[in-house]
C-alpha cells in the first residue's frame, strides 16, 4: 500500500512538470505482550435483571476460578391435604442461578442439579410422597461486555430422592466468564412463579410442614 501511495503520488507530480526528491523511508519494530491468570477469588453474584450491577449478595461463597455462585432457596407455601396429586407454584417469583468461569481455558463445564427426599421439621422421620420440582423456560444473561457464548439451558425436573441430573452445559470456548440463568415467573409482580413448581401425592402427606434440599453442582466437561 505505501508503494502504491509513493507511485501515485510522484506521477501527479511529473504531470505538473514537477520533479519531486525521492525519500528513504525506515522503521523500527518494538514488542508487547500481557499475561492472564486464573482468578480463585470469590466473584459475588450480580443483579440478575441488570448483570452490569452487583446484586444484593447472599452468594454461596464458592471460589474461583469454575464455581457456582448463587442458588436459589425455594418455598411453596402452605396447603390443604386433598388425597390427590397436587401441583404448587413456588413463593420465589425470580429464582436465578449464576455460574463463573474464571480458568482462561475455554475447556467448557456443566451443572448437575439433585433433590433430598422432603422429610418432617418436626421428627425428619416422615417423607413426602411422589416431590418432584420442575424449572421451565429459563433465560440466560450475561453483562453487556461479555462476547463469549451462552451455555445451555433448558427445562427440566428433579425427583426428591434420584440422582443428580445434568441441567446446564457450556461447550468448548463457551460460557467463559459469568453467566446468570434465570426461572423468573411469567408474572414477577403476581406472588407465585408459574415456571417453578412442586409436585407431590397428597394422600400420604402428614399435616406438618416439610423441607428438602437441592444440591447444585459445577464439574469441567471430559
Amino acid at each position: 500500500m505505501l508503494k502504491k501511495i509513493l507511485k501515485t503520488t510522484a506521477l501527479v507530480g511529473m504531470m505538473g512538470g514537477l520533479f519531486l526528491p525521492v525519500m528513504n523511508l525506515s522503521a523500527a519494530e518494538s514488542g508487547t505482550s500481557v499475561t492472564f491468570t486464573a482468578d480463585t477469588t470469590i466473584t459475588q453474584p450480580v443483579d440478575p435483571e441488570n448483570p452490569d450491577l452487583p446484586g444484593a449478595g447472599g452468594g454461596t461463597g464458592m471460589a474461583g476460578p469454575l464455581s457456582i455462585d448463587y442458588v436459589p432457596d425455594l418455598a411453596f407455601g402452605s396447603h390443604v391435604i386433598t388425597g390427590k396429586v397436587e401441583q404448587y407454584e413456588s413463593t420465589n417469583v425470580k429464582p436465578f442461578m449464576q455460574v463463573t468461569d474464571k480458568r482462561g481455558t475455554g475447556e467448557g463445564w456443566s451443572v448437575s442439579a439433585s433433590l433430598s427426599d422432603f422429610t418432617d421439621t418436626a421428627t425428619s422421620l416422615k417423607t413426602l410422597p411422589g416431590a418432584k420440582i420442575s424449572f421451565t423456560n429459563p433465560s440466560v444473561v450475561t453483562q453487556t461486555a461479555n462476547t463469549s457464548t451462552k451455555p445451555s439451558a433448558t427445562a427440566f425436573e428433579l425427583t426428591a430422592g434420584a440422582v443428580a441430573k445434568p441441567i446446564q452445559t457450556a461447550g468448548d470456548d463457551e460460557g467463559m466468564g459469568t453467566f446468570v440463568t434465570k426461572w423468573f415467573a411469567t408474572d414477577t409482580g403476581g406472588a407465585t412463579n408459574d415456571n417453578v413448581k412442586l409436585t407431590v401425592n397428597t394422600a400420604g402427606a402428614y399435616a406438618t410442614e416439610y423441607e428438602g434440599t437441592l444440591t447444585w453442582a459445577i464439574q469441567t466437561t471430559p
